[in-house]
């Protein structure tokens, strides 16, 4: 009797990642990868194990993602696209597709690299030094990394 594999949809499918996933792991699941542009979806990985989905910022995005994962009867839903991260923790609950993600609180504060350098300086995590853009910048050496908050 053949075991059905677990049905698995990463987002962002187009990323750099997508094929080293597909190679370890497609003898062990049934992989799936969606992106907004499914040209991106490195060619190793098949045509029938690639999803087009809308962009995050679309207002039908979550139920549109949860209409794909019944359609396709996907087990676990693995997002790794920024934008979409909150939209789904907090209103994805219309499917038997079990989503992977931290808590919406989590999320909320990773997203933010400020919050995020808080966080683990809280918990006594080393962190680089980090200032805000109106801070006073006599104190720091150079060369230095500048980044978006």
């Amino acid at each position: 009797m053949a075991v059905m594999k677990r049905k698995v949809l990463f987002t962002g499918g187009g990323g750099s990642g997508a094929e080293a996933i597909y190679r370890y792991v497609a003898s062990k699941y049934d992989l799936y990868f969606g992106d907004c542009d499914t040209e991106k979806i490195n060619p190793v990985i098949p045509p029938n194990r690639v999803i087009k989905l809308p962009w995050a910022n679309e207002p039908s995005f979550t139920s549109e993602i949860e209409r794909i994962c019944n359609e396709f009867s996907i087990d676990f839903l693995l997002p790794s696209v920024d934008e979409e991260l909150l939209s789904l923790a907090s209103s994805f609950d219309q499917c038997k597709t079990r989503l992977i993600l931290p808590s919406q609180s989590f999320i909320e504060t990773m997203l933010d690299k400020f919050t995020m350098i808080e966080a683990l300086s809280a918990a006594n995590i080393l962190v680089p030094k980090t200032l805000l853009f109106d801070s006073d910048f006599s104190s720091l050496a150079f060369p230095c990394i500048c980044k978006p908050r």
